[in-house]
């Protein structure tokens, strides 16, 4: 367990430089050297050696691993030892101990509450790096600080609960499902993280309504939307970056004559979305402009509850005669447009352009 003195002391050095070397003097219970920590370091990654440090980091040389090393005595994480003429370091696993067993600290409050709110990614692979890095897992550390738990109130609150989840959940499907579902996130999340190598599902289409095959899709990115998580990947058959609903994939194919591909430079999820609301894009025709002229309903104030939360940042809203407002966008249609504009009810609505969307907003 890494106590809260390094998360509040040391939050201005890269955590994973301290967490790395802490974890290796750990390992070493007859004590390193300065220079068992640098030679360390350098080859640490991937059992490579590194010709260079992390991006904004200048090379380790043995003055910035010697003061790194004396911070962490003087915070008492480490023990300092002379033997002969020169200092071994030691971790200090009676104080990791007593920090831990005490709690009482911000630090420990802190992780609790942040374990509490993540708990719901538990069978994830991140939330297996986190414990790793924590060096207990989630359950553990709750059922450890079970006292505090009930006085500890969260900062964030998602809108998802922990039972329904984003494709599982006892409340949603079946556990074989669940556990699927967990499985294929963790399989797609080792592939992007690590091996970038291409793959194949077999997966249940809304689109053609039927199980189709996927063949050396390339997986981008995971992204959680509007209760599910969907693999971001590029579809050699379609020739085009797809959304696919995780809990829609049936089986991955587990021997399967691979390929290394490279996740596009250009391919940025903060700009990838841009024109879109949800997940989807119609690469084909691209954004268009689109309109609709909204009146309130007989109970609720509709154009006041879309100004206020817009469907799109491209919103504008313009002020129409007889209690009509027209709003307009620039966007790709896709279903989740159509469902967001068919709930302020078709009586509520006129003008809807273009004609296409009008036609599945109304009758689709």
């Amino acid at each position: 367990m890494i106590h809260e003195k390094l998360i509040r002391k040391f939050a201005s050095l890269p955590l994973i430089k301290i967490i790395d070397i802490l974890k290796f003097i750990a390992s070493k219970p007859n004590g390193v050297s300065v220079l068992d920590v640098e030679t360390f370091w350098e080859q640490h990654v991937d059992g490579r050696k590194m010709t260079r440090s992390f991006k904004g980091e200048t090379r380790i040389i043995d003055n910035t691993i010697r003061n790194l090393l004396n911070k962490l005595v003087l915070d008492e994480c480490l023990i300092r030892e002379k033997q002969g003429k020169n200092y071994l370091y030691f971790f200090n696993n009676e104080l990791e101990q007593t920090q831990l067993k005490n709690g009482g600290s911000d630090g420990i409050t802190d992780l609790i509450r942040w374990a509490i709110t993540l708990k719901k990614y538990k069978g994830l692979t991140f939330m297996e790096e986190l414990e790793e890095m924590l060096n207990i897992s989630i359950e553990d550390l709750l059922a450890e600080e079970n006292k505090k738990i009930q006085d500890i109130r969260p900062f964030i609150d998602f809108e998802t609960t922990d039972e329904v989840y984003s494709g599982w959940g006892k409340n949603v499907f079946s556990d074989l499902i669940t556990n699927k579902v967990a499985k294929n996130m963790s399989d797609f999340y080792n592939v992007i993280s690590q091996k970038l190598k291409t793959v194949e599902f077999t997966y249940r289409s809304f689109q053609v309504d039927e199980i189709i095959t996927v063949t050396h899709a390339e997986p981008y990115l995971l992204k959680e939307h509007n209760k599910r998580w969907y693999l971001i990947a590029f579809d050699p058959g379609k020739n085009e970056v797809f959304p696919f609903s995780i809990d829609r994939v049936i089986k991955i194919t587990d021997s399967f004559d691979s390929k290394k591909y490279e996740i596009p430079r250009d391919f940025n999820p903060k700009t990838y979305w841009k024109d879109c609301v949800g997940v989807f894009k119609d690469n084909l025709k691209g954004p268009q402009n689109v309109s609709f002229e909204l009146k309130n309903g007989p109970r609720y104030n509709n154009q006041k509850y879309l100004i206020s939360s817009p469907m799109h940042a491209s919103q504008k809203a313009i002020q129409l005669e007889n209690g009509w407002m027209r709003f307009e966008y620039f966007i790709h249609i896709g279903p989740e447009v159509v469902r967001q504009i068919r709930q302020w009810g078709v009586e509520n609505l006129r003008n809807i352009e273009p004609k296409e969307l009008d036609e599945d907003v109304r009758f689709g």
